[in-house]
């Protein structure tokens, strides 16, 4: 009976230690969204028998600080995961090289309870025909080890998303217009009609 108790005495001990320091940990949330797609060039071949395709990817990211302290980046990054037909789904390219951070580096604070909002601007290099890719950030907080990650689309279905604004809604509007123009042009003209006097 006497072991048990010390055994308890112990745990409790230990969890009154250890509690408070886990939830004094700072915390965050982050969401990334891309904004923009282009391929840079033509498909070349950056490695013998690797025809590729550079991509520039530009993101919005979002960071709120969930904590009632100032959390400070400790570090950010970038990665790729991507799907082809000859390696398959869920590659991981992690050579990705940044335009411009915007301010998504490490050193970067944020207020309790702030957010913080960055649109960093990323190249990649990926296989001419993938078929999905999905560019994304992850984010360490200095005084947790926890890595805080969001991610977005850039390709789906072999196509580069979001489409351009000349794409979809472009496409949706000369559609519109065209069909505008076929109403009003196959109408016939009405015949004047001129009375006697």
């Amino acid at each position: 009976m006497r072991r048990k108790l010390v055994v308890g005495a112990v745990l409790l001990m230990a969890a009154a230690l250890m509690i408070p320091t886990v939830f004094a940990q700072p915390a965050a949330t982050m969401t990334l969204d891309v904004t923009g797609v282009r391929a840079v060039g033509d498909c070349a071949e950056p490695a013998p028998n690797d025809p590729a395709q550079l991509w520039e990817v530009s993101t919005h990211i979002t960071v709120h600080n969930n904590s009632s302290s100032t959390i400070t980046f400790r570090d950010t990054e970038f990665w790729v995961r991507f799907s082809d037909p000859v390696g398959g789904p869920n590659q991981t390219q992690n050579d990705v090289s940044v335009v411009d951070y915007s301010g998504f580096v490490q050193g970067t604070e944020i207020a309790p309870n702030d957010t913080k909002t960055f649109d960093p601007v990323l190249r990649v290099w990926l296989p001419c025909d993938a078929t999905s890719a999905q560019m994304f950030a992850g984010l360490h907080i200095v005084g947790s080890d926890t890595q805080i990650v969001a991610n977005g689309t850039f390709i789906d279905s072999a196509t580069p998303v979001p489409v351009e604004p000349t794409g979809a809604f472009g496409i949706a509007l000369i559609i519109g217009i065209s069909g505008l123009l076929a109403l009003r042009l196959g109408r016939r003209p009405r015949p004047i009609l001129i009375r006697d006097p």
